[in-house]
């Protein structure tokens, strides 16, 4: 086996991620490709050879819209680690509970638990806005954060990455 056949075995029996959320994944997504001869920065973390990461991001996402549109390229990825960035859009609506909303993040991700049978999962945590689109938004992030602290034990192996617990 030669070239592009060779590479194309490797690369199937290398452990794949997905990070998969909102505009912010689409815009690291773009910022890595438009910078990839740039040495610091390349569209897979410098770990080419050692793991597979993709990136699905779109502007405007939502759990809902999450769902609703991503949900089959996840599938077809079936990533050995997934990583979710999401929510930020979701609270910017002032009648969307929090708690609600991570109780459904985390079942989001036990439904793809169970279905893709990834290994290990990483939540994001939202961060506080400088700039709130509202008053309360960050009363609400902190609200979504610790939802999301308290049931990510339910996982065998899952994460909240955050800066800082909220």
């Amino acid at each position: 086996m030669e070239g592009k056949d060779c590479r194309n075995l490797v690369e199937r029996s290398l452990p794949r991620s997905l990070i998969l959320g909102h505009s912010f994944i689409r815009r690291m997504k773009v910022f890595l490709k438009n910078n990839a001869g740039n040495s610091l920065f390349n569209e897979h973390f410098d770990l080419k050879n050692s793991f597979l990461v993709k990136l699905i991001g779109s502007g405007g996402r939502t759990i809902e819209r999450l769902m609703r549109y991503d949900l089959m390229a996840t599938r077809a990825t079936k990533p050995d680690i997934l990583v979710v960035e999401i929510a930020s859009n979701d609270l910017c609506d002032p009648l969307a509970d929090p708690g609600i909303l991570g109780e459904t993040i985390i079942a989001f991700v036990d439904v793809l638990r169970h279905e893709i049978q990834h290994e290990f999962t990483v939540i994001c945590q939202v961060i506080p806005r400088r700039n709130p689109p509202f008053p309360k938004y960050n009363q609400r992030v902190k609200k979504l954060n610790k939802c999301l602290w308290e049931n990510v034990g339910r996982f065998q192996r899952g994460e909240i990455f955050a800066p800082s617990r909220a």
